[in-house]
C-alpha cells in the first residue's frame, strides 16, 4: 500500500527492534483455496483479437462447442498461461502474425466460502471476495503478472490514522524536562499524515518508542505502545497484492490434462513407485487403491490377498464410474516388478496398453482426477475434448463423473460430442464462432432472434432436437423460449424445494425439453420418439394453448394414431383453473407487470438507447388482447409515440428468456410472485403425471 506516512520528515537509524521488519503471514501448510475462475479476459492470442469480460455463468462445468478452428482449444490454453505461463515463451506458437501486439490474459478469481478460514490469518476474510490476475506478453520479453484484489474494503488507512493517533495521546502524556520538550515536539509534529516530508516511518516509530519507554515507569503503558507502534507498522507493510502473489496465488492448481504426459504404462519396478516417481500415472492407480509400494513388500499369502484387495478396489471404482463398461484391474508382483493388467470378458488377462484408445484415455482421466480428490486437491481442470474416442454411453458416464468432480473443482472442456454437452444446465455451454472480422468470439446466447434454428445445432451438424435426445423422458415445447423457461424454473424448483420429485437424481430433472418449432411438427416428433425406438423414449407433446392442442390431436387422430393424443397437454389446459390467466405463448404465465419488468431490465442493459414510456409495465387489457409478446413487439416498432425505436431492434424472446433463465438458477430469492411460481410448478408437475401414466402402461398399448 502507498501511505501518505512514507514520507514522515523524521531521519534516523531504526533501532533493533524494528531492524528489517517485514511483515508477513505464513499460510498453515498443505493448504488449498476453492479457488474458481468467473470472469475472462484475452487480448491478440492466437486465434482471439479480444474476448472481453467474458462471465463464467457456472463456477463447476463450462463447456465449449464449435467447429474445428473456431478457437475452443485457444481459450483453454490461454487459461493454462495464468499458471503456466512459460508457455508463452514459444513466440512462434503463440504470438499473432503481428508481433508488435501486447498478448494479455486476464481472469477474476473468486474465493468460495470455505476460504474464509484460510483467510482469516490475514483479517481480510470478510472483505476480499478474490482477485483479478493479468499476464502480459510481448515479443523478446519475458511475460509479466500483476494482481489487483477484488472488492476489498481496505481499512489500512484508516487503522493507520488510528494508531498515531493513540500513540501520540501517549506521547503526550509523558513528562519531559525543559530540554527534551523540543525533542517531544519533533516526534509529535512527526506522527501527522498531513504535510509530511520525505522520510523514514519505521525510523520515526522506533524513535517514538525509543522515546516514550525512557520517560514512562509504567510497565502496561509501555506494552500498550509496543502493541501500537507494531500496528502500525504492520498497517505500513501490509501489501495485499504481494501476499496474493506470494501465498495464495502459488496455492491454485490449473492443469491442463495431456494424455501424452501422463502415460498408460503396464510396469514399473517396486523401487521406482514411490511419491516421486517417473512412472506417475502407474503411482496414482496404486493410491486409489489406498495401499502404497510398502504394502507389498510382504511374500506368501498374505502378499496375494492384498494384490486381490487393490485389484478388487481399483475394479470397483472403476465400475461405479464408467457403469457402461466393466472394467476389470489386475495388479500382481514379478520378482521386483509392479505389474497391472486387465480383464477381458472372456476372462483373459492383458497389459494395460491393449486396451482400447478410449478405454486408455478414459482410465487416465478417471486416475487424474480421481487422485485429485482423494488428496483434497482443488484443482481448475482444463480438458480438450475429453471422451472423444468413446462410446455414447461411456461419454455419459464421464459427463456424470463431471458432476461430482467439480464438487471440489472446476472444469472446462471443449466437445463436438452431443452427448458429452450438459442441455439440462444451459448457463454450462458456450458457443465458440471464428468469424474473419474480430477471429475467435462466444455469441451471449444460443437462440438466433425469433427463430428456431440454432447456431449451436449448426456447430454440431444436427438436425432439430438431435441433441436433445440423450435421456429417455422428453417433453415437446413449442420454441427455444418454452424450453429455456420451463428448465430454468426446473432448476429453480430443485434448489428451493425439498420434496423428492426436485432432487437432481430423480426423473424429473433429468428429462430433456426439445423445441420443435411451432405444434404443427408435434405430431411427426411423437410417432419418431415413440415407433422408431420401440417405446424406449416416452414423449409428452406441451403446446401453449389449448386450439393448438386440439390442432394436434386431431391431425393424430387424421393419420390413425389416436392413442397418442394421450400425450399432448397445453399449457392452457394445465391452468385452466386461474380464470383471469389468457396464455398465447409461454411468456403469458408469467404475472405481466413482472415479465415486462424484466424485459425492461433487459433492454436497458443491452440497449441503453430504447427509452420505453413509463407505463410500460403496467399495460391495459385492450393492450394484451394478443398476448404479451405481440404488446412488446408493438411498442419496439414505435406505435406508442412516446417510445424511442430502432427498427433494427425487435423483441429478442430467447434473449430475454436466458437473462430470466440466469436469474432463476442462480436465486435463492422471491423474484417472482407466488401466482407465477405456483403455475409453473403446477405445470411441471402435470407433466410428471403423464410421464408417470406411460410408464405404468404396457409398451403394446402405446401405438
Amino acid at each position: 500500500m502507498t501511505s501518505q506516512l512514507t514520507s514522515l520528515p523524521y531521519k534516523s537509524e531504526v533501532i533493533d527492534l524494528w531492524r528489517d521488519w517485514s511483515y508477513i503471514v505464513l499460510l498453515p501448510a498443505r493448504v488449498a483455496f476453492f479457488m474458481k475462475i468467473s470472469k475472462i479476459n484475452i487480448k491478440n492470442f492466437k486465434s482471439i483479437d479480444l474476448l472481453q469480460d467474458f462471465e463464467i455463468n457456472d463456477d463447476k462445468v463450462c463447456c465449449f462447442i464449435g467447429q474445428n478452428g473456431s478457437g475452443k482449444s485457444n481459450i483453454l490454453t490461454a487459461l493454462n498461461a495464468l499458471k503456466h505461463d512459460d508457455d508463452l515463451i514459444n513466440e512462434n506458437r503463440y504470438e499473432k502474425s503481428n508481433k508488435s501486439e501486447l498478448i494479455e490474459i486476464g481472469a477474476r478469481i473468486l474465493f468460495d466460502e470455505d476460504d474464509d478460514t484460510i483467510l482469516e490469518p490475514y483479517g481480510i476474510s470478510k472483505n476480499l471476495q478474490g482477485f483479478d490476475i493479468l499476464v502480459k506478453k510481448s515479443v523478446g520479453n519475458k511475460p509479466t503478472r500483476e494482481f489487483q484484489p477484488f472488492v476489498f474494503d481496505d481499512k489500512t488507512e484508516d487503522n493507520i490514522s488510528t494508531g498515531l493517533s493513540k500513540i501520540r495521546s501517549l506521547i503526550n502524556k509523558t513528562e519531559t524536562t525543559p530540554e527534551e520538550a523540543e525533542q517531544k515536539k519533533s516526534i509529535l509534529d512527526s506522527l501527522k499524515l498531513e504535510g509530511a516530508s520525505k522520510g523514514n516511518p519505521k525510523s520515526v516509530l522506533g524513535k517514538t518508542y525509543e522515546f516514550y519507554t525512557a520517560h514512562s515507569q509504567d510497565d502496561d503503558n509501555k506494552a500498550e505502545m509496543k502493541r501500537l507502534v507494531d500496528d502500525v507498522i504492520k498497517n505500513l507493510d501490509f501489501d495485499l497484492a504481494k501476499i496474493i502473489e506470494k501465498e495464495i496465488w502459488p496455492n491454485l492448481s490449473i492443469i491442463l490434462l495431456d494424455p501424452n504426459t501422463y502415460q498408460v504404462e503396464n510396469f514399473a519396478p517396486e523401487s521406482e513407485l514411490g511419491e516421486d516417481t517417473a512412472h506417475k500415472f502407474l503411482y496414482d492407480l496404486l493410491s486409489l487403491s489406498g495401499k502404497s509400494v510398502k504394502d507389498l513388500d510382504i511374500k506368501g499369502s498374505g502378499l496375494v490377498n492384498v494384490l486381490s484387495d487393490i485389484s478388487e478396489e481399483l475394479s470397483e471404482n472403476l465400475r461405479s464410474v464408467w457403469q457402461s463398461h466393466k472394467l476389470s484391474v489386475v495388479i500382481s508382483k514379478q520378482a521386483e516388478q509392479i505389474v497391472f493388467m486387465f480383464k477381458t470378458p472372456q476372462g483373459r488377462s492383458l497389459e494395460l496398453t491393449n486396451l482400447s484408445e478410449g478405454q486408455r484415455w478414459f482410465l487416465r482421466f478417471y486416475t487424474a482426477l480421481a487422485i485429485s480428490k482423494q488428496k483434497g486437491q482443488k484443482v481448475i481442470w482444463l480438458l480438450d475434448e475429453p471422451g472423444q474416442t468413446l462410446h455414447a454411453s461411456s461419454q455419459i458416464n464421464l459427463k456424470d463423473y463431471f458432476e461430482d468432480v467439480s464438487e471440489n473443482s472446476q472444469i472446462f472442456y471443449t466437445t463436438h460430442q452431443p452427448m458429452m454437452i450438459p442441455w439440462h444446465k444451459l448457463e454450462r455451454i458456450f458457443l465458440v464462432e471464428n468469424i474473419k472480422e474480430s477471429g475467435t468470439t462466444i455469441p451471449d446466447r444460443l437462440w438466433k432472434d425469433n427463430e428456431l434454428e440454432s447456431p449451436l445445432r449448426e456447430a454440431l451438424a444436427l438436425f432439430v432436437g438431435e441433441e436433445l435426445l440423450t435421456g429417455t423422458q422428453h417433453v415437446l415445447v413449442e420454441g427455444p423460449s418454452d424450453y429455456i423457461y420451463l428448465q430454468g424454473w426446473l432448476r429453480f424448483f430443485q434448489n428451493t424445494r425439498n420434496a423428492i420429485r426436485w432432487d437432481e437424481n430423480y426423473s424429473i430433472t433429468n428429462r430433456s425439453f426439445v423445441p420443435t418449432g411451432g405444434s404443427g411438427p408435434m405430431p411427426l416428433y411423437l410417432l419418431f420418439l415413440t415407433h422408431r425406438t420401440k417405446h424406449l423414449v416416452l414423449a409428452v407433446a406441451v403446446p401453449d394453448t389449448s386450439t393448438d392442442e386440439n390442432i394436434v390431436k386431431g391431425k393424430i387422430k387424421v393419420n390413425g394414431m389416436e392413442p397418442l393424443t394421450q400425450r399432448v397437454i397445453s399449457f392452457e389446459t394445465v391452468l385452466k383453473d386461474d380464470k383471469n390467466l389468457k396464455i398465447v405463448g409461454v411468456e403469458d404465465i408469467f404475472e405481466i407487470g413482472e415479465y415486462l419488468k424484466e424485459v425492461l431490465e433487459f433492454y436497458n442493459a443491452k440497449y441503453p438507447n430504447i427509452t420505453f414510456y413509463s407505463n410500460f409495465t403496467s399495460p391495459n387489457k385492450d393492450g394484451l388482447k394478443g398476448g404479451v409478446c405481440k404488446y412488446i413487439y408493438e411498442q419496439l416498432k414505435g406505435k406508442n409515440p412516446t417510445i424511442y425505436s430502432n427498427p433494427s431492434i425487435t423483441f429478442d424472446k430467447p434473449g430475454v428468456a436466458l437473462y430470466i433463465y440466469k436469474k432463476l438458477i442462480h436465486t435463492r430469492e422471491d423474484i417472482f410472485s407466488v401466482k407465477t411460481k405456483k403455475r409453473f410448478e403446477k405445470i411441471l408437475g402435470e407433466i410428471d403425471k403423464e410421464f408417470k401414466k406411460l410408464v405404468s402402461v404396457p409398451p403394446e398399448t402405446l401405438h
